[in-house]
């Protein structure tokens, strides 16, 4: 069972997640501006956040970790290359590691995303474009790299 520790603008805090009732406590008094965000620290203006760390201006984020100003990037995490919005407004970004970050998916490399979206999108003009878009990103990580 879940402790959940929860503020004035409806932020929650987990007790197991920060490992403490006053580390949860203190987690909460770092966010600005936030609303029913859950497990966040040093937030602000964010909206349904999970896990984040550091972040800015975020909405509907999971699992973040420094980001700065997003806005349905998930996952932001040390970009080396961030590439385009895709039509449906998810932007595709590319990690020091060699992950790609994109909407609610985080891949551990290259392949394994080209590998989702061509099992789940293969033949759609979504599929399509989002193709052109990690061809993209790996040529221009070769560039930066």
């Amino acid at each position: 069972m879940t402790t959940w520790i929860t503020d004035e603008n409806g932020n929650r805090a987990s007790v197991e997640h920060f490992g403490s009732e006053e580390a949860a406590r203190n987690a909460l008094a770092t966010l600005i501006n936030c609303t029913n965000c859950k497990n966040c620290t040093y937030c602000t203006y964010c909206t349904y956040c999970t896990r984040c760390t550091d972040c800015m201006h975020c909405t509907n984020c999971t699992n973040c970790t420094n980001c700065t100003n997003c806005h349905r990037i998930k996952y932001a995490t040390s970009p080396i290359v961030v590439g385009p919005f895709r039509s449906d407004g998810w932007q595709f970004v590319m990690n020091n590691d060699g992950g790609i970050r994109a909407g609610c998916r985080c891949f551990g490399n290259i392949e394994q995303a080209y590998e989702h979206w061509n099992e789940t999108r293969g033949g759609t003009p979504l599929g399509d474009e989002t193709t052109v878009i990690l061809d993209a990103l790996e040529a221009l990580a070769k560039v930066k790299r």
